[in-house]
């Protein structure tokens, strides 16, 4: 039995030796992190709204439609909120494709600043 070296290809690259991936790691944590926030607040809100027109006793049927779009539209637009943010992120550090004009999904921004590749036409990026 031999032991091979490991192909330098293969070796995974960690987020803590490379800056650029530290910076947006650290980018992408922040806004979860400010989103957490707002959604937590806005939800707390909510539902000190739902409790003072319980102890006024203010019942409607319309209300708790209100109440449910509410909150649908408090989550709706945390989630828009965070992918707008991201993407920006991935715009400021040279993410989107020059060739294709691709842009990796939230998701894959660290894929990509990993790789430095486009994810579809496989065309080198022009990273920041």
């Amino acid at each position: 039995m031999h032991s091979e070296e490991p192909n330098l290809d293969d070796r995974e690259t960690d987020i803590a030796d490379d800056p650029l991936l530290s910076a947006i790691q650290r980018e992408l944590h922040a806004i979860n992190r400010r989103s957490d926030m707002k959604l937590l607040f806005a939800l707390a809100l909510n539902l000190i709204v739902i409790w003072l027109f319980g102890r006024l006793n203010i019942k409607s049927a319309w209300l708790d439609v209100l109440e449910a779009v509410v909150v649908f539209a408090i989550i709706g637009r945390t989630i828009y909120s965070v992918v707008r943010q991201k993407r920006s992120v991935a715009a400021r550090h040279g993410l989107i494709c020059s060739v294709c004009g691709y842009q990796p999904n939230v998701f894959m921004i660290l894929s990509a600043a990993t790789t430095r590749h486009c994810q579809e036409c496989k065309s080198r990026l022009s990273v920041i």
